[in-house]
């Protein structure tokens, strides 16, 4: 497929539904959110890729951190923004993490907030999602130096949906070789003319779409928006995907692939949906 820009790319070649699966934060159904030991276990599982999300701390750092505090995932509180380096890390990432809700288990395990360097450093081959969550030109910059410093074009999907559109904009100009997806006001444009069957007058900004499964209750990856989507080349990533319901529906609209956050089991369901159905009847 035409999409096709991130070198080898686990399941990206392979026409089939859903051979795309990406870790969510890592393998965040059983391991903190955001973490290095998260992110090894989605590999270990078969992720095609692991998403990420970033921040900029208060000394300018890349900080792989959902939230725009530390309150929900660490032994802290504060804003990411307010906080240097060093002291982000000196705080337990895995501090609040529970399967039960009653036990901690990654508690004092020496589990930091990572930065996106490290992350490079520590999975040198692996394809990374890095969804940029504060609306700032600084971050912009910071991540494209690191991109560039480790040489990893081919390897890096920069998700630009929760920032400013213009801020979007303006990172595709800054390397023609960086690969984006598309900003929000885009896909709902792509989504409101597939409905209206003018998806041709829509311009293409990037070969992948990264899109919710739905907005409030309004669905977003239907029949018609995948088929319009595959007409101009894109390549449909939903998120975040977790029951296997929803993974049937996606698997029999020809979705290319899902976030999901536990490649484990989403690769177990996947499996099954493909003895069940012939390539034919699932689409």
């Amino acid at each position: 497929m035409s999409w096709q820009r991130l070198k080898n790319l686990p399941g990206g070649s392979n026409p089939q539904p859903l051979s795309v699966v990406i870790g969510h934060r890592g393998l965040a159904a059983r391991f903190p959110e955001n973490t290095l030991v998260s992110f090894a276990a989605a590999l270990q599982a078969g992720a095609s890729m692991i998403e990420l999300d970033l921040r900029m701390s208060a000394d300018g750092q890349a900080v792989v951190i959902h939230d725009a505090t530390v309150d929900r995932t660490t032994n802290g509180t504060g804003l990411i923004k307010s906080i240097n380096l060093k002291d982000l890390q000196k705080l337990d990432a895995g501090y609040h993490f529970s399967t039960d809700g009653k036990t901690s288990p990654f508690r004092s395990c020496g589990l930091t907030v990572p930065t996106l360097q490290q992350v490079f450093e520590a999975f040198p081959q692996a394809h990374i999602a890095v969804e940029l969550k504060d609306d700032s030109a600084a971050l912009i910059a910071e991540v494209y130096r690191l991109v560039k410093q480790f040489g990893r074009f081919d390897r890096t999907l920069i998700q630009v949906f929760s920032i400013k559109s213009k801020l979007g904009k303006s990172l595709r100009k800054l390397d023609e070789r960086l690969i984006t997806g598309h900003t929000t006001s885009e896909m709902v444009l792509f989504g409101t003319l597939s409905r209206m069957r003018l998806s041709a007058l829509w311009r293409r900004r990037s070969l992948i779409l990264d899109v919710p499964v739905k907005r409030g209750r309004l669905p977003v990856v239907t029949g018609s928006f995948v088929k319009a989507a595959h007409r101009r080349g894109l390549m449909v990533l939903a998120w975040t995907v977790n029951e296997a319901k929803e993974l049937e529906r996606l698997y029999k609209l020809g979705v290319d692939g899902v976030y999901t956050d536990d490649v484990a089991a989403a690769k177990t369901i996947i499996e099954q949906l493909r003895r069940r159905y012939s390539d034919g009847a699932a689409r």
